[in-house]
């Protein structure tokens, strides 16, 4: 089986960026991944969609996993891994996900208190349609979000989003909760990262709100790119545009969705 240094799109992609001067907000620190030169994609995100992004239910029941998203504009949709897509129902996305100008699909969703990055599990495999999504519970180190939370987040975490603005130049980040590495994220492009951070960022924020305050520790951004490299990858086609790459080490997994020759969202997790 490959590992990811083998695989020359993902390599290319970590092997181009550079740390930047941490930024902390109270148990969260975040240190800025930097790649300035990047030319930005001609994606949207929902919030730049507005109406021409639907995401609505699939079924009847009071509880569906999966959610159908309709992208009516003439630019691909990029939908994030962690983003809430159901507030109703706190909802977020279960991979990141391209969809294509005037198409729709069915996304995969997990309940915002099972947390991101379930899905990578051991059992995981790449099927010929894709990548089975299973919602399972997060280690317990993960915060158990009450229903209200997506209400108020913005309000009561709205000094944690100005103190870690993004850089310029910044492409991705590394972020420490209580001083413990909490996970990866690697977007496309400086513009693209800045319109999404918070989306990725407010996870990590809710995660630190009732933390004990710490620099960041244990492993360097360098070493979890060499873990990373190390790490087996499995590939399959993604839910919707371009495919998407899997990995799972004895210390870390995540994943990567790459579309349009280059990678889209890169994300990795201790496990």
């Amino acid at each position: 089986m490959p590992k990811v240094a083998n695989v020359e799109i993902l390599a290319r992609a970590l092997g181009r960026i550079s740390p930047g001067e941490p930024k902390t907000y109270e148990a969260l620190a975040v240190i800025p991944l930097l790649a300035p030169m990047q030319a930005e994609p001609e994606w949207v995100t929902t919030a730049e969609a507005g109406d021409r992004a639907r995401i609505t239910a699939v079924g009847e029941a009071t509880y569906e996993p999966d959610l159908r998203a309709a992208n009516l504009g003439d630019l691909p949709l990029a939908l994030l891994d962690g983003e809430l897509v159901d507030a109703k129902q706190s909802r977020i996305l279960n991979t990141t996900v391209l969809v294509p100008p005037r198409s729709e699909l069915i996304i995969p969703t997990c309940h915002m208190e099972q947390g991101r990055w379930r899905y990578y599990d051991r059992q995981f495999a790449p099927g010929r349609d894709g990548f089975d999504f299973a919602c399972i519970n997060r280690i317990p180190r993960v915060i158990r979000v009450t229903p209200p939370f997506h209400i108020r987040y913005e309000s009561e975490l709205a000094p944690a989003r100005e103190a870690l603005a993004p850089f310029p130049g910044q492409v991705g980040a590394v972020a420490y909760v209580a001083g413990l590495w909490a996970g990866l994220e690697l977007l496309a492009a400086p513009g693209l990262f800045a319109r999404a951070w918070w989306h990725l960022c407010v996870g990590y924020a809710g995660e630190a709100y009732w933390r004990t305050p710490a620099m960041p520790g244990a492993p360097s951004p360098s070493r979890i790119l060499g873990m990373l490299s190390k790490c087996p990858v499995e590939s399959a086609p993604a839910v919707g545009l371009g495919v998407e790459h899997r990995w799972s080490g004895t210390r870390l997994a995540g994943a990567a969705l790459v579309a349009e020759g280059r990678v889209a969202h890169l994300m990795a997790f201790p496990i």
